[in-house]
């Protein structure tokens, strides 16, 4: 009779249980909440705006940081006598990457469980908060749904997949068409990305929350796009831009198409992206002005070849235009390259908005460059 109290009891607390366990992982997976390990704090310490790396190595001949904050390219670690290495830095408000070089070798920090996942490449993050919510932090405020599109491309002979985020309050009218900007990744990244590092659907909720941007659908699609007789004979990592550029137009507009209620027009369909998604932007959204009205670029150029007719044809190409975004931070290696790119585009009287920033070739870039440029999609 005991043992089936206990039992009873048992089953009785165990909804409780199990709501609470929810509840927790539900607080650990909102976007960067720091996650708590047993023993010493998870490394790197982030204090007063200064961050500080340490790692025990006694056996070390040097111990550096590579990141994509400010001073972060080659960062030295100091030895002490008990062979602990550290490095303290001030560090503007943002979500950093690093990894840390140990006598030529990279390697993840052993304190920080923080990982970033790349197709090609991982490292650590951290975070540095600021005195205000940051505008990609997820807030009380009405959310977007995130999911999946998946689908058996004939460009590339496999199954590809297109994370795509609709706006808040996308299901309470049936009759609402929504424009589409197609966001593409860079090179070391895919279809997750711009979600899981970019956070592209958080800072849609916030500027739609402040009623700063239009209700829009984004598509993420995943740009390493190769055809089965190309791989055959391209270098690895080698994917070929016209095999996106196919799959884009012919296979993921019309699946996005198909799958939501979208608004028809090229003034409605927007193409974006950093590195050598901001490649793909010009190269496919320059020389396709009947199917995108709005071409935002972040911290990428192409030479003029690259998009022939563009320049020729000033008046045409903005009457077609209603944004022409393009963005880069100062200290970009590219960023003269892109400067004599936006001369030409001003020699041409092409009509464009030009943002340079302070920063690197980096995430923290791009997640400002989206920031800026959602609010002005789709305005025209």
């Amino acid at each position: 009779m005991r043992n089936i109290r206990i039992l009873f009891a048992f089953l009785l607390l165990m909804p409780l249980a199990v709501q609470a366990q929810e509840q927790a992982v539900a607080k650990q997976t909102s976007a960067w909440v720091p996650v708590r390990v047993p023993g010493p704090a998870a490394l790197p310490e982030v204090k007063d705006g200064k961050v500080t790396f340490r790692l025990t190595a006694p056996k070390a001949n040097e111990v550096k940081v590579w990141g994509d904050f400010p001073g972060g390219r080659g960062l030295p670690l100091a030895k002490d006598d008990k062979g602990v290495w550290t490095a303290t830095v001030s560090v503007d408000p943002g979500i950093y990457s690093y990894k840390l070089i140990l006598d030529g070798l990279s390697i993840l920090d052993p304190g920080n469980p923080r990982i970033e996942i790349h197709p090609t490449y991982n490292c650590n993050l951290f975070e540095m908060p600021g005195s205000q919510p940051m505008f990609y932090d997820v807030r009380n405020v009405p959310h977007g749904v995130l999911s999946t599109l998946t689908y058996e491309s004939k460009v590339t002979g496999d199954t590809r997949q297109v994370a795509v985020y609709t706006p808040p309050g996308y299901g309470a009218d049936a009759s609402a068409q929504f424009p589409v900007l197609y966001l593409v990744h860079g090179h070391g990244d895919d279809e997750s990305s711009w979600s899981q590092i970019g956070f592209a659907h958080h800072i849609a909720d916030n500027l739609l929350a402040e009623g700063k941007m239009k209700p829009m659908i984004i598509a993420m699609p995943n740009a390493h796009a190769s055809r089965p007789e190309d791989r055959e004979r391209t270098a690895p990592g080698a994917q070929p831009r016209d095999s996106f550029k196919a799959e884009l137009l012919e296979e993921i507009i019309p699946l996005v198409e198909q799958n939501y209620r979208v608004k028809p027009g090229a003034k409605n369909r927007g193409i974006a992206g950093p590195s050598r998604g901001g490649a793909h932007a010009i190269t496919i959204g320059l020389n396709n002005l009947d199917k995108f009205g709005c071409v935002a670029v972040f911290s990428a150029c192409q030479s003029e070849n690259a998009y022939p007719g563009f320049l020729a044809n000033p008046k045409a190409a903005n009457e077609m235009l209603s944004l022409f975004w393009i963005g880069c931070g100062r200290q970009d290696t590219i960023f003269a390259d892109m400067e004599k790119m936006v001369a030409a585009f001003k020699e041409a009287g092409i009509n464009h908005v030009w943002h340079p920033t302070e920063g690197k070739h980096a995430w923290p870039v791009f997640r400002d460059d989206l920031h800026e440029v959602l609010p002005l999609m789709f305005r025209q």
